[in-house]
C-alpha cells in the first residue's frame, strides 16, 4: 500500500503543515475571521458602532479560541484588521483611503474604537503561557510550556539545568 501525501494534518485540534509549522493554522484563523467580517458587512443594515462591536466580538472570540495554541503573529492580525476596515468602508462608514487611526482610535478622540487584533492575540498567548507555568508539575500543559521555554533558552545560549529557576538578583543590586 502507498501512504498518502498530505500537506497538512490535524494535531490536538490544531492544523499543522506537513513540515511541522503552524502556517496552516494561522491561515485558517485568518480565513475564518475574514469570512466572519465579510458576513457581518454583507448584512448592510448596521451603523458604524454596531458593525465595530459585531466584528470585534466575532474576531476576538476566534482569536481567543485559536490563539492560545497558535501564535498568530503580526502579519495575520494586520490582515484581519485590514479586512475589518474594508468592511467598514464597504458599508460607507469610512472612506477607502482614510487612515487606519480613524478606525482604531477611541471614540473620545474622534475614532471608531475598533479593537486591535494583535493586542488580543498577544494577551491570549500570554494567558496560555501563564496558565501553563502555574499548572502543577507533570500536567501536559506545564510540560509543553516549560519545554518550549527551556528550548528557547538553550538556543539563546543558556546552559543551566533548569533555566526557569534562575533569579538574577545580582542584576537588581
Amino acid at each position: 500500500t502507498t501512504v498518502p501525501r498530505v500537506d497538512a494534518y490535524r494535531h490536538l485540534g490544531t492544523w499543522m503543515s506537513a513540515l511541522g509549522g503552524l502556517k496552516t493554522a494561522r491561515e485558517g484563523v485568518e480565513r475564518r475571521c475574514r469570512g466572519l467580517v465579510a458576513a457581518v458587512a454583507r448584512l448592510g443594515v448596521l451603523n458604524a458602532a454596531q458593525y465595530v462591536e459585531a466584528v470585534d466580538i466575532g474576531t476576538t472570540s476566534v482569536v481567543a479560541y485559536y490563539g492560545a495554541a497558535t501564535p498568530l503573529g503580526r502579519p495575520v492580525c494586520e490582515a484581519i484588521d485590514a479586512a475589518k476596515r474594508v468592511g467598514l468602508a464597504a458599508l460607507g462608514h469610512r472612506l477607502w483611503r482614510t487612515g487606519r487611526w480613524l478606525a482604531h482610535a477611541p471614540p473620545a478622540e474622534g475614532g471608531m474604537g475598533m479593537a486591535y487584533t494583535y493586542a488580543h492575540a498577544a494577551a491570549t498567548l500570554a494567558e496560555a503561557v501563564d496558565r501553563g507555568l502555574r499548572a502543577q508539575e507533570g500536567v501536559p500543559i506545564r510540560t509543553a510550556v516549560v519545554t518550549a521555554i527551556e528550548r528557547r533558552y538553550w538556543e539563546l545560549g543558556c546552559r543551566m539545568a533548569r533555566p526557569l529557576d534562575w533569579h538574577p538578583m545580582h542584576i537588581l543590586g
